[in-house]
């Protein structure tokens, strides 16, 4: 869910099923989560053509193993998604949870 009014912080970076894991576990923990991705630049060839792109019988698209995807989490919400994300036995003591 996107946050129109509300500071927001990424707080984590990752594969796409790692960021799916993560925002799962944060859902069910009622905290709200938003995701979206970021594309590496297209290889147009040249010398940042990846060998791997074009060598062997086939082409092969490895677009999806370039694409990083990213966890937003808001402000307020920070501290208690960390202390979610680490397990019950994170370092931060209840203070720091609002």
């Amino acid at each position: 869910m996107f946050f129109l009014f509300t500071k927001r912080v990424t707080l984590a970076d990752g594969g796409k099923e790692e960021i799916a894991r993560k925002e799962k576990l944060l859902n069910d923990a009622g905290i709200r989560t938003n995701s979206w991705s970021t594309g590496a630049p297209v290889v147009l060839g040249g010398p940042h053509m990846k060998t791997a792109d074009w060598a062997g019988k086939h082409y092969v698209n490895h677009d999806d193993e370039r694409v990083v995807y990213h966890l937003e989490v808001a402000k307020k919400d920070q501290y208690r998604a960390m202390k979610v994300l680490m397990g019950e036995d994170a370092a931060l003591g209840d203070e720091f949870i609002r």
